[in-house]
């Protein structure tokens, strides 16, 4: 692939960047300047973020992590999307300007995400044609151009409309949380939900309060509890800055199963989406079968996105070890 004129410059702007993030089809809050400086901190990471070129006029952005500034493979983050911001007729050139920068600063893998808005028909072919790794993920998006909560409630399954009613009998109640209650909950569902899986957390025990703090006073950013009688059972993370909401940190500890409510806690962040006016949540992520149908029944529908890795070259790998090797003497 050549780039066609495109190239990528390192960016400390901002407010250039909330500009680009704010204009692109689809694009959510897991892209903005502070959501990523916030994530950068808490997971430790770097990520880069340049300004897409084309011609010499700027027409996106892209952001990459990567674990330090001298690290020679990508960060991971635990959510999704992060990656590219342009125009379709870009991204191939995009990517060749990329992996061309990954290459003089010694990055052997990287990786980045295409989110549902940046996916085509032809996406996935057109990576792997440039001797891409691609990796086909989904997610689910609840439309709610709509904006009625009556209408929002009608989209749901007939199964998932009984268990919102019969929840909401059993004295489960949705609230927002207050100080020092995601601080509380969260390390527990994060314990739960990643062992299910026999995985770590990849957050840092005082995620909840590093969180709590980082959030106050960002009115675009809502965190609702769920209670059962008067225990704390769940918490749902909502970050609203743009037209499409995005879920992020969300479920309920396991020993409340049986009073359901995991769905009254997902029912109050959509109604609390519609009345903020927001056209879309995106629910970030399918995970597997099951969830991802659990998702879908709240009226949603499922949106392909793609995980991407980009390797050096064997060829080029040994002559890039020992170059990076005599710098950093």
């Amino acid at each position: 692939m050549m780039s066609s004129g495109v190239r990528l410059h390192p960016t400390e702007d901002r407010d250039f960047w909330g500009r680009f993030v704010a204009d692109h089809p689809g694009s959510t809050a897991f892209s903005d300047w502070e959501w990523l400086d916030f994530q950068a901190d808490l997971l430790g990471v770097r990520i880069e973020r340049f300004v897409i070129a084309a011609g010499g006029r700027p027409v996106g952005v892209f952001a990459a992590p990567r674990r330090s500034a001298r690290s020679l493979v990508s960060g991971v983050l635990p959510f999704p999307f992060v990656g590219p911001l342009v125009a379709p007729e870009l991204l191939s050139a995009t990517i060749a300007a990329f992996r061309h920068w990954q290459l003089k600063s010694g990055l052997l893998v990287a990786r980045f995400d295409l989110g549902p808005a940046d996916v085509g028909s032809d996406t996935a072919d057109l990576l792997r044609a440039a001797h891409l790794e691609v990796r086909e993920d989904a997610t689910v998006i609840v439309d709610m151009a709509h904006g009625s909560v009556q209408k929002l409630r009608e989209a749901y399954t007939k199964s998932r409309r009984a268990k919102v009613r019969r929840a909401a009998r059993e004295g489960v109640t949705v609230r927002l949380a207050r100080p020092g209650e995601f601080a509380e909950l969260v390390p527990h569902l994060l314990h739960e939900t990643y062992g299910a899986r026999e995985q770590p957390s990849p957050y840092p025990a005082d995620v909840g309060t590093r969180f709590e703090q980082w959030a106050a006073g960002r009115e675009w950013v809502t965190t609702w509890v769920v209670t059962v009688g008067d225990e704390l059972a769940g918490t749902q993370v909502m970050l609203g800055r743009h037209p499409t909401a995005i879920a992020w940190v969300g479920g309920c500890l396991r020993r409340f199963r049986a009073s359901a409510p995991d769905v009254l806690l997902c029912d109050g962040m959509l109604e609390g989406a519609v009345e903020r006016g927001h056209t879309a949540v995106d629910f970030s992520g399918w995970v597997d079968d099951g969830i991802g149908s659990y998702k879908l029944a709240f009226g949603g529908q499922r949106y392909d996105y793609l995980g991407v890795q980009s390797f050096v070259p064997t060829i080029a790998r040994s002559g890039m070890r020992r170059a990076i090797a005599l710098i950093r003497r």
